[in-house]
């Protein structure tokens, strides 16, 4: 188990600055018993990611997090990602993902002709709050609703879907 990593970790990763007191707690299990078996979970454990507001004059703002987290299982060949991100000010997105791992290749264990299938769904409703993830100097603002599919392989992956934006605007 992993416990209270400080959210500024992701700036190694080369995710933008963020401010906050946000932490973040995990936990991994492996087993290689019958077959490859791993558990990943990384959530919010506590604290705030403060995020800007539409105007980039205003103080930042609490994204107020009420769920956050991303979930790996493999099981044998079968493998699933789930993504859960829930705010009251910086939007909702859930992710439901899943592929085929190859656990007879270690350096292949994703194939790029591995099939793959879920479904993703994004409300937004206030853009602005996610200007930090726009390259710098980017201002972006509006809402953004999606609700989109993807199935074909990892090196081709299909995306169809739904996809509704308001008084969208970048500069």
């Amino acid at each position: 188990d992993i416990g209270d990593v400080p959210w500024q970790w992701a700036q190694a990763l080369g995710l933008p600055e963020t401010q906050g007191d946000l932490l973040l707690k995990g936990a991994l299990s492996v087993s290689l018993e019958d077959q490859l078996n791993v558990q990943a979970r990384l959530e919010r454990s506590r604290g705030r990611l403060l995020i800007s507001a539409e105007s980039s004059a205003a103080q930042p703002l609490d994204a107020g997090i009420q769920d956050a987290f991303a979930q790996l299982s493999i099981q044998g060949k079968d493998a699933q990602l789930q993504l859960q991100w829930n705010t009251e000010r910086a939007g909702q997105l859930q992710a439901l993902l899943q592929s085929r791992v190859d656990t007879t290749d270690p350096a292949g264990l994703w194939p790029a002709q591995a099939p793959v299938s879920g479904r993703v769904t994004a409300r937004l409703p206030r853009i602005g709050a996610w200007s930090w993830l726009a390259p710098p100097g980017w201002r972006v603002q509006g809402s953004l609703d999606a609700a989109v599919d993807v199935s074909g392989t990892r090196g081709q992956p299909q995306w169809s879907g739904q996809l509704q934006a308001d008084n969208l605007a970048a500069r």
